[in-house]
């Protein structure tokens, strides 16, 4: 038994040795290849097999295997056997799925063994990873003005709340801005809205500065919530979102269903943008280029600043960015720069908000560059230069927050054992909370220097609108209020016209109707601006009541507008008065100023009843124009008499009729105003105009001279 076993070690012993003997040595290449999709690689994949001497081993089977169900994949020579130079080859023409392929050789020696060796390549499909960023930045994108304007509505008119709480103080200004574009969850939205209430007269240049300083520190929030892993549920959220929006039977149901919807598409881009970028994590050409931005950090904000500039939202930058991280084709030190420069692209969107804006609007805008601009390189040198161990301070100060591990490799920066993409939100996060609280004891610094670089004095454009102001139009509540101020406005500006028409009359200054004609062509501009800014607030979602006044501040416009038609017309008759020398008495002189003071005393009650929608003050007015009607019938009868007895000729008595008519209609339509506010600017509730209106039209009607049809 014993000599048996010893047999049986001796034979296995001496075929291992044979087996040494004819080992052999395998060199691969072609690996590791990048292609398109549906197309061969460039290079076949190679295999060269040489013995333990190094000598070529020729004539062995070669069999060439793709593993896995690629689709479409194939090899041009599944079988193959090396030649005299102990190499066997194949081209792998790629399937139609984006992904790593695997191709697997086995090489048959001729004792019977096998060796077996594999290569890799990455099959990719530039025009389905250009569509799917674009599409998933594209939804996104639309996700997030949803979700914003679904948040806007549900704050509704208490942003007007929000807005009156914001007082000199920066430290409120800040927060208010950070606490507004954390609710409206768009800080692209947030400084165009601040742009616009400077422009309006809302903010003061100081207040609009510490909005905008906050509203950096309000966008990151975005980044917070997408750093969580909720897009598994992004479908989920939308038809949920859906249900509410289209079924809901209340208001505030609905916008919370667009606000759910909005956010579910947000996750729904990101998951798209994600997905499709991860087969590129072993494109060596595709890291190349984010590589750069680990060894020069410039480069990347210079990227994150152009790409946030093309898109105009820097939350889409954050996401791209946390998509790329998670695909494994940037690492930290090339994310972070990227960030940064989102801080400077966002200021592109204010910056074109304020062409056309008052000087206020565009020191904003430029306060809101440089705010960043300052913050961004500070951090930027930071990164370069304060360093511990050779990484930046401000990663250690991040990752604290985040509660990772910085892993120090000699081929970069990784992070373990955590949410890398929460690493990236908590680096915006803190950036702009660092960067407020430097800048807030440089708070009269950031003002000077906006004056500065928006240098100038205001000029004022009495035809040009005040406070009409485009931006504020996803307020509707804001808006509507804003245009009330316009009217009140507008209806100053008649009222001078009124006036200077009736000192020109009684002065005989011919110089002041180029005046008139001035602000009443400012009226007819204003008339044309208000109008179209109404119709466009109606397009928008406002309240019932809101909805029940934009009819009547139509009307109001259109009364305002014809009495400053009237104006010229006084303005007109005081030409050919002063031209043609027409005498008046008088006792005629002395009517029409009656007539004027009262036309103007009733003017003052119809602004005040506009501004403050004083019921009482529309009473007023209505009462003065009762007194105006009184007037009218009476001055009639004793124009007659006049002409009757000859103190008067027929000139003059055209004139003086058409003075009378004028100031009688322009009392007419500022009737016409103090009824729409009596009832609250609402038709509906003028039961009470009814009853008014007929105590003041009872007044008999008395033969009167014929003048110039009414033009109204």
């Amino acid at each position: 038994m014993n000599l048996k076993w010893f047999s049986l070690f001796l034979f296995f012993f001496s075929a291992s040795i044979t087996s040494d003997a004819h080992a052999l040595s395998i060199y691969v290449s072609g690996g590791g290849q990048e292609g398109q999709v549906g197309r061969s690689l460039s290079r076949p994949l190679t295999l060269t097999v040489k013995d333990e001497a190094g000598q070529p081993v020729s004539g062995l089977k070669v069999r060439f295997r793709i593993e896995g169900a690629a689709k479409g994949a194939r090899l041009t020579s599944p079988d193959a056997i090396t030649n005299e130079e102990g190499i066997a080859s194949t081209l792998l023409s790629l399937g139609r799925e984006m992904g790593d392929y695997t191709v697997t050789a086995e090489v048959l020696s001729e004792d019977g063994s096998t060796e077996r060796v594999s290569f890799t390549a990455t099959a990719l499909d530039w025009k389905k990873i250009l569509f799917y960023i674009v599409g998933g930045l594209g939804l996104f994108l639309f996700g997030m003005r949803q979700m914003s304007d679904g948040l806007q509505k549900v704050a509704g008119s208490r942003m007007k709340q929000i807005l009156g709480k914001l007082t000199a103080n920066r430290i409120m200004g800040v927060g208010m801005g950070a606490l507004v574009t954390g609710i409206i969850q768009s800080s692209s939205a947030m400084t165009v809205m601040t742009v616009g209430f400077v422009n309006a007269g809302l903010l003061t240049l100081a207040q609009a500065i510490s909005v905008v300083m906050g509203a950096n520190i309000g966008t990151t929030l975005t980044g917070q919530l997408i750093a969580f892993p909720i897009h598994k549920y992004a479908l989920p959220i939308i038809g949920i979102g859906v249900a509410m929006h289209l079924f809901g039977k209340q208001k505030s149901t609905k916008f919370w269903g667009q606000v759910l919807l909005g956010f579910g598409i947000l996750f729904l881009g990101l998951s798209t943008m994600t997905g499709v970028v991860k087969p590129l994590h072993h494109s060596q050409s595709f890291k190349d280029i984010f590589v750069a931005f680990s060894h020069k950090p410039w480069l990347g904000v210079l990227a994150g600043t152009i790409l946030t500039m093309t898109v105009q939202s820097s939350s889409a930058t954050v996401a791209l960015t946390m998509a790329l991280t998670a695909g494994g084709l940037i690492d930290i030190q090339g994310a972070i720069p990227l960030i940064l420069g989102d801080n400077i692209g966002t200021t592109i969107t204010a910056e074109i908000a304020s062409i056309g804006t008052s000087l206020a609007a565009k020191r904003t805008a430029r306060a809101h560059s440089l705010f960043n601009i300052i913050g961004v390189t500070y951090m930027l040198l930071g990164i370069y230069f304060l360093k511990v161990d050779g990484v930046p301070v401000y990663y250690y100060l991040v990752d604290f927050f985040t509660r990772g591990h910085l892993n120090i490799q000699p081929d970069g920066l990784t992070f373990a054992d955590g949410n890398v993409q929460r690493f990236i939100a908590n680096a915006h996060s803190i950036f702009n909370v660092v960067n407020n609280l430097a800048f807030i004891p440089l708070f009269p610094f950031l003002v000077k220097a906006a004056k500065f670089l928006a240098p100038g004095e205001e000029k004022v454009d009495v035809s040009r609108p005040r406070f009409l102001e485009e931006h504020l139009l996803s307020q509707p509540a804001i808006a509507l209020d804003q245009t009330k101020k316009e009217i009140v406005r507008m209806a100053g500006i008649v009222k001078s016209a009124v006036g200077d028409a009736m000192e020109a009359f009684q002065s005989g200054r011919i110089s002041l109707i180029e005046k008139v004609e001035n602000q009443e062509n400012a009226t007819d501009h204003l008339q044309t601006e208000i109008t179209g800014y109404l119709v466009r607030l109606s397009q928008h979602v406002i309240s019932e009541e809101g909805a029940q006044e934009l009819p009547v501040l139509l009307h109001t416009v259109n009364d305002l507008e014809r009495i400053g038609d009237h104006a010229i017309n006084v303005a007109e008759l005081t030409e050919r008065k002063v031209e043609q020398k027409i005498p008046f008495s008088d006792e005629a002189i002395h009517e029409l100023e009656s007539m004027h003071s009262t036309v103007q005393e009733m003017m003052d009650w119809t602004i005040k009843a506009l501004e403050d929608v004083d019921k009482e003050a529309a009473e007023k007015a209505l009462m003065c124009e009762n007194r105006l009607n009184k007037m009218e019938q009476k001055f009639r009868q004793t124009h007659v008499r006049r002409l009757s007895g000859g103190e008067c000729g027929v000139l003059s008595s055209v004139l003086y009729v058409d003075m009378v008519y004028n100031f009688e209609k322009i009392g007419d339509h500022l009737s016409n105003i103090a009824e729409g506010v009596l009832a609250g600017l609402n038709w509906e509730g003028g039961g009470r105009i009814a009853e008014l209106h007929a105590e003041l039209h009872t007044l008999p009607k008395l033969p009167v001279i014929p003048s110039k049809p009414d033009s109204d």
